[in-house]
């Protein structure tokens, strides 16, 4: 199978979002947090995080229909793979390749198994 995006609602919107912060613990937790557009402090904690990554350029996309201001999984991800072949996860655990593609900020990609939007 080839890669790709597939757009889903992750329970919070990444559009014009500004103050990015990032935090990571070595129990495997990556908290996101930022200042969605309609001025909504986001929280959102990815679990058993084996992979992240983060880059400015907001043009980045392997597919044509991608969104500059959306979220995605990213189906038979080639990332996911490389951790799988090299023994960060095996292919029988659930995990997930998170994409946000934040339109005013970059974009953030997440290897997680799980992630839950926490209140403020």
């Amino acid at each position: 199978m080839v890669q790709h995006a597939k757009q889903s609602d992750l329970g919070f919107i990444v559009a014009d979002a500004e103050d990015l912060t990032f935090s990571f613990d070595l129990d495997g937790r990556l908290t996101l947090e930022f200042i969605d557009w309609q001025q909504n402090q986001i929280k959102v904690i990815f679990k058993d995080v084996i992979g992240f990554r983060f880059q400015e350029a907001e043009y980045y996309s392997d597919e044509k229909n991608e969104r500059l201001n959306g979220t995605y999984i990213i189906q038979e991800s080639r990332w996911l793979s490389e951790h799988q072949s090299q023994g960060a996860c095996s292919a029988s655990e659930t995990y997930y390749h998170y994409k946000m593609n934040f339109n005013a900020a970059g974009i953030c990609e997440v290897l997680s198994s799980s992630f839950e939007v926490a209140a403020n």
